[in-house]
């Protein structure tokens, strides 16, 4: 069994706690899972920065959705699972426990039962007629014989599976790729619905600032400014503004002299460690805006 029919499974049986699950079925919804969950926390991330309990959780309304959308399904393939391997789903409540989380473990990672058992047949046993007793030791007839020989000559070869093991896997690895890409992409998207207008606005009072002021002014008010707001959007309209304020300010003598760039990993950080103690930036979201002032240093050393 592949992902995508596990998939197709896991929601055609969305709420169905009979039957059994092979071990392919049970691991590809899990990966499907997985994947999902880590796309939708990225989403909340990006599009909720303001809310101090996503950024604190590191998730949000859309996680909660799709836990909740694929919570019944989850349980049920996972009693499945446990059908398959002739033991009752109730066993599923062992996960309460944190040793029983790792005997479950242990047996979903087993192979199933060998044909049927009491909660249904192996699925992954090749279906075989039986031959009655009467005729099993019998002698066949010619004309038997001779229509066994003939439908083993005209017999078609084995259908080659239309896409091989590695490609299937790469096709996965690639979709897994694009999904977050685009899990990327709509967050940002919702990100800059909400904060596109302040970031513009933010922008114009650099410019502003940044005309009658020097360039030590500029990073003096981003300082005032990163220590009076809370939160990762603040930091990234702080970073704006330095940046936007260095552009449009006085340029001013050996300003960028004990500057480092960011290539020279050692001193970068060395540097970054006194700007953060000079300056009294504790919070993660403060120590990273005086790297701007690092990107507007390379670029004028460029020109």
């Amino acid at each position: 069994m592949n992902f995508f029919q596990a998939i197709s499974l896991g929601f055609r049986n969305y709420a169905n706690f009979s039957g059994r699950a092979v071990r392919s079925e049970y691991w590809f919804w899990v990966l499907f899972a997985a994947l999902s969950y880590q796309a939708v926390s990225i989403i909340d991330r990006v599009a909720f920065l303001d809310n101090a309990f996503v950024q604190q959780w590191g998730f949000g309304p859309f996680y909660v959705l799709i836990v909740l959308g694929l919570l019944l399904p989850g349980i049920a393939v996972t009693v499945r699972r446990l059908h398959d391997l002739d033991r009752t789903g109730w066993w599923i409540l062992l996960w309460f426990t944190i040793i029983g989380g790792f005997v479950l473990l242990y047996w979903f990672c087993l192979k199933g039962t060998v044909g049927t058992n009491r909660f249904g047949p192996d699925r992954m046993a090749s279906p075989s007629p039986e031959i009655p007793r009467t005729q099993e030791f019998s002698k066949p007839a010619l004309s038997d014989t001779v229509h066994a020989k003939s439908s083993a000559i005209q017999a078609m070869p084995a259908k080659k599976r239309w896409m091989p093991t590695w490609l299937r896997v790469l096709l996965i690895i690639l979709g897994v790729i694009v999904l977050i890409i685009a899990a990327t992409a709509l967050g940002g998207y919702f990100w800059w619905q909400n904060q596109g207008e302040a970031l513009m606005v933010t922008i114009a009072e650099a410019d502003k600032f940044g005309a009658d002021k020097n360039r030590p002014a500029c990073v003096d008010e981003a300082v005032v400014r990163i220590k009076r707001g809370d939160g990762f959007t603040e930091a990234v309209k702080v970073r704006l503004f330095l940046k936007h304020c260095l552009k449009a300010a006085k340029p001013v003598a050996g300003f960028c002299a004990t500057v480092p760039a960011k290539r020279e990993i050692m001193k970068s950080t060395s540097w970054q460690q006194e700007q953060n103690q000079k300056y009294g930036l504790k919070q993660v979201y403060e120590q990273g805006v005086l790297a701007e002032l690092q990107d507007f240093c390379e670029s004028e050393a460029a020109k």
